[in-house]
């Protein structure tokens, strides 16, 4: 189900003083910020489903089959982990909310400077050939938000889109790589993909 305010005040209600904050936009007002602390693998997956499903209804983009969630979820946690602290995996984008290491581009952080709780942080990363850079990332308030802004980046072309993934991790990294949103090899992105969708339930 979806993880909201009423939930919550039963967890702390419960005595669990470190319940997240509700997930998805509040209808008034600023987005409700998620909490920054450390959840475990398996919440950071309900949540991360529960955000990618109500963006895709509000998308209306039909159903959401359970291969095509799968992939989609698998891919945000392979790259980052859905921006969220989970222990004993990478922590670089910790605390972002960031799905899928989207760098925040100047027009991206125009059309945000000054809304509550949005941002950019500086991280390094790593060319197709292996050069380090630092670029600027995305920071989103909830995971409402990042999923998104993340759907919107990679539905270039949602025809494409569905068939690549039907396809595969293979066809669908290709349809990334196509589209720019990689530079590495498509075989080490797709090796990717795979491990981020077995990583989830490990």
């Amino acid at each position: 189900g979806r993880y909201g305010p009423q939930t919550r005040a039963s967890l702390l209600a419960a005595g669990i003083p470190d319940a997240p904050a509700p997930f998805y936009k509040v209808a008034a007002g600023a987005p409700a910020p998620d909490s920054p602390g450390a959840v475990t693998k398996e919440q950071a997956v309900l949540d991360a489903g529960a955000a990618l499903d109500a963006v895709w209804s509000e998308r209306g983009l039909g159903t959401l089959g359970d291969a095509m969630r799968a992939m989609l979820i698998g891919h945000a946690f392979g790259e980052s982990q859905f921006g969220r602290h989970i222990p004993g995996f990478k922590d670089t984008l910790r605390g972002t909310n960031n799905w899928g290491s989207v760098q925040a581009t100047q027009t991206w952080q125009k059309a945000h400077g000054g809304t509550d709780y949005f941002g950019a942080a500086a991280h390094l990363d790593h060319r197709g050939d292996g050069t380090p850079y630092v670029g600027y990332y995305r920071i989103y308030p909830n995971q409402f938000e990042a999923a998104k802004g993340w759907l919107s980046t990679v539905l270039y072309s949602p025809a494409d889109f569905a068939a690549a993934i039907a396809q595969g991790p293979g066809a669908y990294s290709q349809y990334l790589r196509t589209h720019g949103y990689f530079e590495a090899p498509v075989e080490r992105y797709t090796t990717m993909l795979t491990n981020g969708q077995a990583d989830m339930w490990r």
